[in-house]
């Protein structure tokens, strides 16, 4: 869904009042405490919840969502990705790109397509693009300047 971003996953409950922790995608935290609206992805469908409080406490992410009054609520969100509209998500910075925009771009090669990207996962300390190519076959391409000459989304 190009419209929304998947900003952090949900860890687990947090006090009494059924608060969330939550860890963020990009390492960045600030744009939480603007959220006013989030969406839950769960069993196909995207859940919309309010956000009452967002707060920072010692670099964990701590969210108060409408509904969600007990711990017991709370630990029922565990691992549920949290996605919002584009315009709330962390800004960009020059030669930073959303994974979403990332996935399915075609993949060149001296000038011939050779694929598209069908994932980015971490591994280690950089990213990598799997790539499935025009066989349909898995290629695993480090996202770094040394493999990827240009970035055209």
């Amino acid at each position: 869904m190009k419209d929304k971003l998947a900003i952090g996953i949900i860890r687990t409950s947090y006090g009494i009042h059924g608060e969330v922790k939550v860890i963020s995608l990009s390492g960045e935290t600030v744009h939480f405490k603007k959220l006013k609206r989030i969406y839950l992805f769960k069993e196909g469908t995207y859940r919309e919840f309010h956000v009452e409080k967002a707060r920072i406490k010692s670099n964990t992410i701590l969210l108060k969502l409408e509904g969600i009054d007990t711990p017991e609520k709370g630990k029922e969100l565990n691992g549920l990705h949290i996605w919002v509209n584009r315009k709330n998500a962390a800004p960009l910075q020059d030669d930073e790109y959303y994974f979403g925009d990332l996935s399915e771009c075609k993949v060149f090669k001296n000038n011939e397509c050779i694929g598209e990207v069908r994932s980015i996962f971490e591994s280690g300390i950089i990213f990598m693009l799997e790539i499935k190519d025009i066989q349909g076959k898995s290629l695993i391409i480090p996202f770094k300047n040394e493999y990827i000459e240009d970035v055209d989304i």
